[in-house]
């Protein structure tokens, strides 16, 4: 499989070199809408490292094709591994003084990286796009004191948390070895960029949406999350909660919304079947809460998660999936109220 050029506007080619990492297990079905955006951009320093992560679909392969016919395109071959030991591989071999992550499911536009590289910050974060929904940021740049109150404002949000739509300063990551955590089967992003923003001086924020992310269903629950990854996961984030405030003094990292965030990842179906392991590591984290709270919690009440889900079902077409839903749903609500 081949992909058309376009006639790149190069431009500022002197500047600096930009690498790319791209992630792919099992990507056959999307690798070329991802790679066609990547080769195609106007920015001209920049390397792509694919890393196959162990495919058995003919991603390693197809791979190898774009290794051919593009100079500035690189594979790494592993055995199936994980998306953090993927990205470990490709941050080792990355040569560029600026990194950015692409998943192997989404697509960028063309003038994706002239549009981040322009802003000199140790982070540049821009919007993104997932169907209709379009996420467009606002101007804004954040110096070293001003960190805490880039915090509070954005870090709760999708474009902070996640690796994609972002540039990063190589030299941060080599010289504090920073890495994904394989540990950490959801989640493993927000570690990392918390981590990442405790060597942060410089921030920006840019209005260009140049991401297209692709979300396919209602991710998390294909996890399959026991109880303790999640508070293994909920330990990093306060382990670096901790160093950011000591960072700035006392500044409030506040990571309460993050840490219900991630507790709402454990799966419905377990929750719905009458596991108290659920319970459990809610009442652990939050002391302060009752089980009566837990249900009425926004981001992890489990009947306002299984009302997401009815309405997925229902709006893919997946009517008995939605009525099933709605019965174990009844079921555990009648359960719990009486």
């Amino acid at each position: 499989m081949r992909i058309n050029n376009i006639t790149p506007n190069y431009y500022n080619t002197e500047s600096h070199r930009v690498s790319c990492i791209v992630p792919a297990y099992n990507a056959v079905n999307t690798l070329s809408g991802c790679i066609y955006g990547l080769v195609n951009q106007t920015y001209q320093n920049l390397e792509i490292i694919i890393v196959d992560d162990g495919s058995k679909d003919g991603t390693g392969m197809l791979c190898d094709e774009y290794a051919e016919q593009y100079a500035n395109v690189r594979v790494i071959h592993q055995g199936n591994s994980g998306v953090s030991i993927a990205r470990n591989a490709g941050l080792k071999q990355a040569t560029g003084d600026r990194i950015f992550f692409v998943d192997a499911d989404d697509e960028v536009l063309p003038t994706y990286v002239e549009k981040l590289i322009a802003e000199d910050a140790d982070w540049v974060l821009g919007g993104y796009q997932n169907g209709a929904h379009r996420i467009e940021l606002k101007n804004e740049r954040y110096n070293h004191s001003e960190i805490p109150r880039f915090f509070l404002s954005h870090f709760h949000r999708l474009y902070t948390t996640v690796p994609w739509g972002k540039l990063y300063r190589t030299s941060i990551i080599k010289d504090q070895e920073l890495k994904f955590d394989p540990r950490i089967r959801l989640g493993e992003d927000l570690v990392f960029n918390l981590n990442y923003l405790l060597y942060c001086n410089s921030i920006a924020l840019i209005p260009s949406v140049g991401y297209r992310y692709i979300q396919e269903g209602v991710g998390a629950e294909k996890y399959h999350l026991h109880a303790e990854e999640i508070a293994y996961t909920i330990r990093q984030v306060d382990s670096s909660a901790d160093m950011l405030r000591k960072k700035y003094g006392g500044a409030s990292f506040c990571c309460r919304d993050i840490k219900r965030t991630l507790i709402g990842t454990y799966p419905l179906t377990r929750i719905l079947d009458g596991d108290s392991e659920y319970e459990t590591l809610y009442l652990k984290t939050f002391p302060d809460k009752d089980k009566k709270y837990l249900w009425n919690d926004v981001l992890c009440s489990p009947y306002l998660r299984g009302k997401r889900y009815i309405k997925y079902y229902i709006k893919s077409y997946r009517i008995a999936a939605a009525l099933h839903m709605m019965r174990k749903l009844l079921f555990a609500c009648c359960k719990y109220y009486v």
